[in-house]
């Protein structure tokens, strides 16, 4: 299993992600075994959704992590499938009183639940990145 991270940006929102987070990633997503992409995504109807992905070279940085982490990540997958995209949520990375939805979700949001990560909305894509690899160290 890994972690895909994706750092290229034509979109307005990629490049706003990128600078907010102050980061090259504007995007996360689990990579399961059998090549299912799953995640918190704008793109595919604000939902979490899994789908196989065909990723652009260059276009994604991958952290691998042990096999150990898949089935709790693929549980978490089948109970979130589905759920809404929390759009107000991640105002709380402007508006720090701001909560998010309890079954609402953001891509870093949802990696870092599926990970285990203690309060994982605290997470954008780049403050994850560097905390997995602080944990693989």
């Amino acid at each position: 299993m890994k972690v895909a991270f994706h750092k290229t940006g034509k979109r307005v929102g990629d490049r706003l992600i990128k600078w907010w987070d102050a980061g090259p990633y504007s995007h996360c997503e689990v990579v399961f075994s059998d090549g299912l992409w799953a995640s918190a995504s704008l793109m595919d109807n604000m939902k979490v959704r899994g789908k196989h992905i065909n990723p652009s070279k260059g276009s994604w940085d991958y952290l691998e992590l042990p096999a150990s982490y898949e089935l709790a990540a693929r549980n978490f997958f089948a109970r979130t499938e589905g759920a809404d995209y929390d759009l107000f949520g991640l105002l709380h990375f402007v508006i720090a009183p701001i909560q998010g939805s309890k079954d609402k979700y953001w891509c870093s949001e949802w990696v870092a639940e599926a990970l285990g990560l203690q309060e994982p909305w605290r997470y954008g894509p780049n403050g994850l990145y560097h905390m997995l690899c602080a944990l693989k160290e």
